[in-house]
């Protein structure tokens, strides 16, 4: 390597060669940002000495950088679950009834319906009801997860009625997406939000969707 040594020190006793620096007290490597050098310090005797050098990669041995201690790694992107040290929170969305639903069996002028409801990218749905345009579900949907409330709140909910079929594809007969930031205070304190929902069903007089929903932090 190309030592460079600075002018020498008056009284303070220098290094006869390289092996004697290193041997010198503690050795400490000292990058300096945006310069292609490395200074070398090393104390000995109650003195410090510097030296610059362009590369010691053949003289010390590369050393893999040691991991960082939790505290100091960098915050990673926050998952589905949230903070795994946390108790898991449930949303509840209650599915009440449903009036005015599209008929999608003409023969019978009537639908088998049953809802999807869509929230922190999990899907859950009701039980059918048989032949009726009306329905009253009365069905508890839960999402348990470690998000937080801030983070449920940034996607609306999506929200789908479908009418059954046992041989053939389910129609979606209505559908509809709910935000629920405007309802965050009231599910903060534990207070039940009822909403009325109507639906985009291309119907003149849209279907509606009764249903509330609630949020438990589990803490």
């Amino acid at each position: 390597p190309d030592w460079r040594y600075p002018p020498p020190l008056v009284g303070v006793p220098q290094p006869a060669n390289d092996v004697d620096f290193f041997r010198q007290g503690d050795v400490t490597l000292i990058d300096q940002a945006g310069k292609a050098i490395t200074l070398v310090q090393s104390r000995a005797r109650g003195m410090i000495t510097r030296r610059q050098v362009k590369d010691i990669s053949m003289d010390r041995p590369k050393q893999a950088a040691a991991p960082l201690s939790p505290s100091r790694r960098k915050p990673e992107a926050a998952s589905r679950d949230g903070d795994l040290t946390k108790p898991p929170g449930t949303l509840q969305v209650r599915i009440s009834h449903a009036t005015g639903l599209k008929v999608s069996d003409f023969a019978t002028k009537s639908s088998d319906p049953y809802v999807t409801v869509r929230a922190i990218g999990i899907t859950k749905k009701t039980p059918h009801v048989t032949r009726n345009i009306n329905p009253h579900f009365d069905h508890p949907l839960r999402f348990t997860t470690r998000a937080t409330l801030d983070e449920i709140v940034e996607t609306p909910l999506e929200l789908n009625v479908y009418d059954y079929d046992l041989t053939s594809v389910d129609d979606i007969i209505g559908k509809s997406s709910l935000d629920l930031s405007e309802h965050r205070e009231k599910l903060s304190a534990g207070e039940p939000v009822k909403l009325v929902v109507q639906l985009a069903d291309g119907q003149k007089v849209p279907g509606t969707l009764y249903m509330v929903v609630s949020w438990d932090s589990g803490s």
